[in-house]
This record gives structure tokens, sequence and C-alpha cells, in this order.
């Protein structure tokens, strides 16, 4: 492999592990589209159970997102599950593997909304915090903020997905019903294209992709509990898995 493909690769890698973290800009407004002809949707939860008090917002413009239960409609019951990512502290693991080969690079991460991250990726001795506009690194034992800013990728990818999933540029195809954990999920593809235009080290870089998303939807509170991502730019591939544990005891602070 040449070294171009193996630069543009790891670029990959790190587009695909940025857009697998769902957190504020996932917020939604939802159009409807008529139910007509569509496969018979599981029965979600009461709609108290999941409209959440959204936090202001950061990339993209919010409202109350439509509760799942009342509606068939699988644009609406997606584009809620996303808006609904930003209102709640989850722990999430996400693996990332190369080609069809299996994923092997695993990394947890923390949100504790409106905005504040933790993440680790196993088997190094580093970590690094977000706090609103403020990013710290772990090194040696040592908390160092950095003074840099990196380019918000996975802000940019989410907001993609979001559009396509309201605009309808993205295909959304029921799959069914599947348990997870012992609990009953509504499982969704969501495939689509994106362009991500971004600067690494004062040099523009743009890749366009193809983005297939599969997603688990818990039936008893409309959240996300799966995730696994396949990008496929310039010949390359890059798959990724991520799964989801909600948490409200997390917390993150300033080192």
């Amino acid at each position: 492999m040449k070294l171009t493909q193996l630069k543009q690769l790891g670029y990959i890698t790190g587009v695909i592990l940025a857009g697998l973290i769902l957190t504020a800009c996932g917020n939604a407004t939802v159009t409807p589209t008529p139910n007509i002809n569509r496969a018979p949707q599981p029965t979600l939860a009461p709609a108290s159970q999941v409209q959440p008090t959204l936090a202001a917002p950061t990339a993209a413009v919010i409202s109350t997102p439509t509760p799942v239960a009342n509606s068939s409609d699988p644009k609406i019951v997606v584009a809620n599950a996303l808006a609904v990512m930003s209102t709640k502290a989850y722990r999430q693991r996400i693996q990332i593997g190369i080609g069809d080969g299996k994923p092997t690079t695993a990394t947890i991460v923390e949100f504790v909304p409106p905005d504040r991250t933790r993440s680790k990726t196993e088997g190094e001795d580093w970590s690094s915090l977000n706090i609103g506009a403020k990013h710290y690194i772990l090194q040696s034992g040592k908390w160092i903020e950095s003074k840099g800013s990196a380019p918000d990728i996975g802000a940019e990818i989410q907001r993609q997905l979001v559009d396509g999933v309201n605009q309808g540029t993205f295909a959304i195809t029921p799959l069914g019903t599947e348990t997870l954990g012992g609990a009953p999920t509504a499982v969704y593809q969501v495939n689509g294209t994106m362009t991500i235009v971004t600067d690494i080290k004062n040099t523009k870089v743009s890749m366009t992709m193809k983005d297939a998303n599969k997603l688990w939807i818990r039936a008893t509170d409309g959240l996300i509990v799966k995730q696994s991502s396949q990008v496929e730019s310039g010949g390359l591939s890059t798959n990724g898995t991520s799964t989801y544990e909600y948490d409200p005891t997390i917390t993150i602070d300033a080192p």
C-alpha cells in the first residue's frame, strides 16, 4: 500500500471514529412523510418517556423531537433517536477495523450533556477530555490543556447525517427487530453519501465518502444502543461498531 493510501486510511479511520460519537449534533427538526405501504414497526415507549428537554444548540437548530411512539415512519424514529442522544449521559465503546477485518482498536468515550466528553483508547497510556471549547490531554499521568483547536469532524459528520435523514437524501430501511441485552430493538439501515472538508495541519482536505450506518434503537425508550458504520472512500474501507450504556451518574470535571 502506498504512503498516500496509508495517510488516507488513517484519516478515514479518524473520520469514522469521530462519526461514531453521537453527541449534541444529532439534534434535528423533522418533517414527517405519509405512512404509505410501510412495513410494521415495533411498539415503542409512550411519548412521556422519550420527550427530552434539549440542550442549547451547538451545530444544529434544535426542536423537541417527535415522540417515536406516535409514528411508524422510520424517518421520525431515526431522527428522534439521534436528537435524544444529546440529552443523555452515556458510556460508549467504539471498535474500529480496516477493510473487511474484525474491529481491533477499542476506544471508550463518556459523554455528559451538553458538551463534556472523556475518551481513552485501550492499551494506550493517554486519554483526552473536552469541556466546551477546552481540550485536555493526559500524558505520563499529567493533564495538559491543549492550546490548539482540532477540526470538529464528528460534528460535521453528524450534521450531514441528520440533514440527510431530514431531507430524504439518506435512505432509511427498516430491517425488523432484534433483541440486544434482553431488550427488543428496532433495526434500521441508514445509507448516504457525504463530503467532508476540513483543515489538517494547515492543509485543506476534502473527502467524499459512502456512509452506511446500521442503528439498533431500543423499543422501550427510543435510545440508540448500538451502531455499526462502514465508510468507503478512494477505494479504501473502514468499519466501526459502537455500543452505548446510558448512565446518569457519569460526571466529567475539569482536571
